[in-house]
Formats: C-alpha cells, structure tokens, sequence
C-alpha cells in the first residue's frame, strides 16, 4: 500500500528533474553559443594558431547544439546553429588558405634551399659546355660564392681556373631558370679576367623528370644560332 502511494511522486520526481537537467544543459549551450559567436576573429586573419583555435570552440558548440536540436524543436537552436555554421564555414575558408599559402612558402624555401645545392653543378656545367671539356675533370674548389673551379687540361697539362656566378633566377613551376657570368684564370695570368665575349650570354634550366635532374646549358652565339648541353646531376657530381 505504501509502495502504491510512493510511485506516483517518484515518477513526478523523475520526470521534474529529468526537464530541470535538460532546461539547464540547453540554457548552458545557448550561453556556450553566444560566447563562441562574439569571438572577435576576423575571417580575414592571418594568425593561423588564433583561427584554430577559434574553429575548435565553434564546432565543440556546434556539435552541443545539434545533439539538443535532435530531441528539441526550438527555433533559438537553430538560429545559433545557422549562425555558428556560418562563421565556421568562413573560418575554415581562410584557415585552408593560409595553409595553401604557408605549404606554398614552404616548397619555394625547399626549392630555394635544393637550387643552392645545386649551384655548383650548374657552373661546372657551364664550363664544361663553354670549353668543351669533360665535365668529369673538371673540379669543385669553392661551393660558396664565387663559386671556383679549376681543371688540367690533358693536352698540354696546363692548369685553368675560372669563377662563376648565378643571376637572375626564376622560379618556375616546372623548372629554375637563371644566367651564368664566369671568369677564367689562365696558367700564366696572374688574376681572372673576363672569357670571350661570345661566350657570356649563357643560361641554364632546372628540371627534375622521373626522379632525376636535369641541368640545360645554353649557350647564345647570336641572334638565330645557339648551342645546347644537357647534363644529368649524377654526372656533375
């Protein structure tokens, strides 16, 4: 008898605090809402850390929201919904560009720091084409720049040094482009001077196909006539 007059308030009970738990988690996400929409990040921004961190607060109350609107047909709910889902869309707009950007910066410093390598080769290169000499014999003595280089010529073993230097590169998508000016020392001269002038006006091209680098020398003789080299980085080395 006692048990039959008990149940009732018990489930009275149950049921009051059950709407007095839901009335209270769903004012805390309105409020959690309201704070996460007047965070004061411009879509525009470039900080890429407060723009994901402020991405982060949106869609933990976005994900509170929604996991409310499934069992609460309220129209203050969705209004917040739409609103927060706005500004995440456009924060995440910008977040993906600065992330395009920043791996954009990143692959022209990796390209910048693999060309500086590369520099070396492409003088020996250079002066193998210019002086139709084996690239094999010919030496590295300074990488930094000038860059020198030095080799013996095997007909009469005299000893030729030259200097090289790189300017005007170009990064391209595809390839590196740039000139090359070059001096050369003479056994018997006791400093470099310039090399023939019909041989200054020299360019090189950058390509790495199929896993492997290619270094293109060309040279301008005149205004219809040029001649080409291509070298494979192995062969450089």
């Amino acid at each position: 008898m006692m048990i039959r007059l008990i149940l009732p308030f018990l489930l009275l009970f149950s049921i009051t605090s059950c709407g007095m738990f839901a009335s209270k988690e769903y004012k805390e996400a309105l409020k959690e809402a309201e704070q996460v929409e007047s965070i004061n990040v411009s879509e525009k921004s470039n900080n890429l850390s407060e723009l994901r961190k402020a991405k982060d607060k949106i869609d933990s109350s976005l994900n509170d929201l929604k996991q409310l609107s499934e069992s609460n047909n309220d129209s203050k709910l969705t209004e917040k919904i739409q609103i927060l889902e706005q500004k995440q869309s456009a924060i995440q707009k910008q977040i993906e560009k600065l992330e395009a950007q920043k791996r954009e910066e990143e692959e022209k410093q990796a390209r910048k720091e693999r060309f500086n390598q590369l520099k070396p080769y492409l003088c020996k290169g250079t002066i193998s084409h210019a002086t139709k000499t084996y690239a094999e014999i010919i030496k590295i003595d300074n990488q930094t720049s000038p860059i020198t280089l030095s080799y013996t010529r095997p007909e009469d073993k005299s000893q030729w040094s030259y200097q090289c230097q790189i300017s005007k590169t170009e990064y391209k998508p595809d390839m590196i482009q740039g000139n090359i000016d070059f001096v050369s020392k003479a056994p018997d001269a006791s400093d470099y001077k310039e090399f023939d002038s019909d041989i200054k006006n020299i360019r090189f091209e950058v390509n790495d196909k199929e896993n492997e680098t290619l270094i293109t020398i060309t040279e301008k003789l005149s205004d219809n006539y040029s001649t080409k080299t291509t070298f494979k980085e192995q062969e450089l080395k």
